[in-house]
């Protein structure tokens, strides 16, 4: 949260990509009506910004999720925490440098003019209002970002979302049958989100019985991740050829993300493919899931062709095993 220029959608991004979890740009959830009113120079009123809240509150409806949302009043946020726990990372700048930045940036609706207007409704939140991080966003991005990605895990560790949160010590990966009950019931949770969250759903037809053979031995295999017992994240790893493995139906728990499970279930999988004797990685993706592209492309996977016939396949990715990651 925070005024125009405070680097919402810059920090929001990254955050979102640190803790694996989607994002949603708020400014796009406005009505077209509240869009031309700002690009006319005219500043919202509360009864313009209550249905851009409430479309926001309902994106917060399904988490885990980074929004970014001004919110700069207190009845704004509290209409917000009708979605539930919401967390809120206040990005604090003065109005001098927020006009500035704003100044600086093309091909925006909001203009300089209007930062001046943001201030004047800001209503900073007060020390005793609860679920809120002050952050200092007057330093570089990189600072910004470090800061609030810290501050929110810290914040996270203290009050976990959907139970305890995994640790790399607490997790157990087992290879398992693709048609095991702990398997099956990952898969379509895995199913469920995506029809969720494709533009057109999901139909997975057949393919928790098609694919299974190609996910057993001696050419691939299923690895379930458990945490105490509860199935908390899955993935798949099929032939493609001698030196290539394609990496399938990689899932993790929804509650569970933002703590590494993602990248410690992938990192998982290449190690099952190099040990059954590839070299090669792929695997495919839809461009709504941009936090598993984040992921993929910080674990050293490069944009490649297409190499199936997946129609939900937007994006293909490729990586050599032992390439370096980063971040």
């Amino acid at each position: 949260m925070g005024v125009s220029g405070s680097g919402k959608t810059s920090v929001a991004r990254q955050l979102a990509d640190a803790l694996e979890v989607r994002f949603v740009e708020g400014d796009r959830l406005h009505p077209q009506a509240n869009i031309d009113k700002m690009a006319a120079g005219e500043p919202l009123t509360d009864d313009d910004r209550w249905p851009w809240l409430d479309r926001v509150a309902a994106e917060l409806r399904r988490p885990p999720v980074v929004v970014t949302c001004s919110a700069l009043k207190r009845s704004y946020r509290d209409r917000l925490r009708r979605a539930g726990d919401v967390l809120f990372a206040d990005l604090v700048l003065s109005q001098e440098t927020a006009t500035r930045r704003v100044a600086g940036r093309d091909g925006h609706f909001m203009e300089s003019d209007m930062v001046a207007s943001q201030f004047e409704a800001l209503e900073p939140p007060p020390s005793d209002e609860p679920g809120v991080i002050r952050v200092d966003a007057e330093p570089d991005l990189a600072s910004v970002v470090d800061a609030t990605v810290r501050a929110v895990r810290d914040r996270l560790a203290d009050r976990p979302v959907g139970g305890d949160r995994p640790t790399s010590d607490a997790i157990e990966f087992e290879v398992v049958d693709p048609q095991s009950p702990a398997a099956l019931a990952s898969m379509n949770h895995y199913f469920d989100e995506l029809d969720e969250r494709f533009v057109h759903g999901f139909d997975p037809r057949d393919t928790l019985v098609a694919d299974a053979d190609a996910m057993r031995a001696p050419t691939g295999c299923f690895v379930v991740a458990f945490d105490a017992g509860t199935a908390v994240a899955c993935g798949g790893v099929v032939h493609v050829d001698a030196t290539t493995a394609e990496i399938k139906r990689m899932w993790v728990d929804p509650t569970r993300r933002g703590v590494g499970l993602g990248r410690l279930m992938l990192a998982t999988l290449e190690q099952h493919a190099a040990r059954l004797g590839h070299v090669r990685v792929v695997l495919d993706t839809n461009a709504v899931l941009t936090e598993a592209i984040s992921m993929y492309e910080r674990a050293g996977y490069a944009p490649t062709s297409r190499y199936n016939d997946n129609p939900y396949a937007q994006r293909w990715f490729e990586k050599s095993l032992g390439a370096t990651t980063t971040g």
